[in-house]
C-alpha cells in the first residue's frame, strides 16, 4: 500500500469510528429498561435535537450540554456530554430518568 493510501486509509477509519461514539442511552432507573421518545435536546442549540428510539439509544454529530425531558419523569440537565472539545462525549454512556413523585 502506498504511503497517500494508507493515510487515506487510516484517516476513514478514524472518523467513522468517532461518528460512532456519539450515542447514548436513556433507561428508567427503577426497571432498567430502554426508554423510547425521550426528547434529548442541545442546550447550546435548541434546533438540535433528537428523540431516543426503542432501545432507549439516542445520537449525535455535535452538541453541548444535554436537557433530557419525557412526560411524566424528571427532567435532567446532562452537563459535560456534550460531543464537542473538552467534553467528555457520551461514548455508550447509559442514563437514567426518574418519574416524577406525584403530590
Amino acid at each position: 500500500m502506498r504511503t497517500n493510501d494508507l493515510f487515506l486509509f487510516i484517516l476513514i477509519i478514524s472518523f467513522c469510528s468517532s461518528c460512532e461514539r456519539n450515542y447514548g442511552y436513556i433507561l428508567d432507573i427503577n426497571d432498567k429498561k430502554p426508554m423510547s421518545n425521550v426528547i434529548v435536546i442541545d442546550l447550546n442549540d435548541a434546533t438540535n435535537f433528537t428523540l431516543t428510539d426503542k432501545k432507549g439509544k439516542f445520537i449525535f454529530d455535535n452538541c453541548g450540554d444535554l436537557l433530557i425531558k419525557k412526560v411524566g419523569f424528571s427532567t435532567d440537565t446532562l452537563e459535560k456530554y456534550g460531543c464537542r472539545p473538552n467534553m467528555n462525549c457520551f461514548n455508550g454512556h447509559i442514563f437514567y430518568m426518574e418519574k416524577r413523585k406525584v403530590k
